[in-house]
């Protein structure tokens, strides 16, 4: 470039550049610092990618704009009870919606949701071994484990295995059995349901709203739809029921024809176990009688379940 006279001869200092008189040449030099990387600035910076204008996500879910992701655009944050990329996909909360759910038709162990602490749990939905009835399992136990469930009644919170199922030991928590009670019509009671799915010679089935087991607390006569002890039954008739802080729900089928209570039930009574304190199904088990399903042997096991009738 033209510049102030120089009067030094030319000198070649670069075999491809001639310095020649008459200019001045200056020598230009790039540093280099330390700066943040691309990846770290653009963290720092606002990205709208357009991905979210329309909200993708569904049933309320939130849309969030993703920088540093080359295969995803955004992200959605879900509201309570569904999943899925797009919020698209609904978590079941009951056994009902469980069965509602293409891959739900079939009784077996399932994940629900629970609402209230934003958690799994697993629990066995029976769906198809009553017509027209959905059932919830609250309670399972192995005659061998009822030390531990004799004197758990069902207005205690004592949950066991919500996490993993099992049918010699499991019970949901009273929050738990709770929230389905006020969803349900009915209660039962079976024996061996693992192994024995439609065994109704050991069976008692009642509504809810004459037998409130999350609130029981007496013995006394109690109207059932259905109930079987040994293969002995009745329908819609009473038989002696007792749920206290020192008993597990049960039914005494050697006490219920007493004077003092005079149940309809008495025809277990033949065949009945007096001592030491009189037969107990279904529960409690101070006095078991090996002809019951529930009580053949130690690996024999009680459920207890709320149903809802369709």
């Amino acid at each position: 470039m033209p510049g102030v006279p120089n009067r030094k001869k030319s000198v070649r200092i670069a075999e491809d550049f001639v310095v020649e008189d008459g200019y001045v040449y200056f020598d230009m030099s790039r540093e280099y610092v330390n700066q943040t990387s691309t990846k770290e600035a653009c963290k720092r910076q606002l990205c709208l990618n357009q991905c979210c204008n329309q909200n993708p996500c569904a049933h309320g879910g939130i849309c969030t704009h993703l920088c540093d992701v080359a295969k995803q655009k955004f992200n959605c944050t879900c509201s309570e009870g569904y999943f899925g990329r797009y919020c698209q996909r609904e978590r079941a909360t009951s056994c009902k919606a469980q069965r509602q759910k293409k891959e739900g038709s079939k009784s077996g162990v399932y994940q629900l949701f629970d609402l209230a602490t934003n958690s799994m749990y697993e629990v066995f939905c029976d769906i198809d071994s009553e017509k027209r009835f959905v059932w919830t399992l609250i309670e399972s136990f192995s005659l061998r484990n009822n030390n531990e469930f004799w004197d758990k009644a069902f207005y205690k919170n004592y949950p066991i295995n919500q996490k993993e199922f099992t049918w010699s030991k499991f019970r949901l928590s009273r929050a738990l059995m709770m929230a389905t009670a006020n969803n349900s019509t009915h209660v039962r009671a079976t024996c061996n349901f693992d192994s024995e799915k439609r065994n109704y010679r050991d069976y008692l089935r009642a509504k809810l709203s004459e037998l409130d087991v999350m609130h029981f607390d007496s013995i006394e006569c109690t109207k059932f739809e259905f109930v079987s002890v040994r293969g002995y039954n009745c329908s819609n008739c009473t038989a002696l029921f007792g749920q206290s802080d020192k008993m597990h729900a049960h039914i005494d089928s050697y006490w219920g024809s007493e004077q003092r209570y005079k149940c309809q039930f008495t025809g277990a009574l033949v065949g009945a176990v007096k001592r030491p304190g009189g037969e107990d199904n279904f529960g409690y088990y101070e006095t078991v009688n090996l002809n019951h399903t529930c009580t053949l042997s130690d690996d024999s096991t009680t459920q207890w379940w709320f149903g809802v009738h369709e």
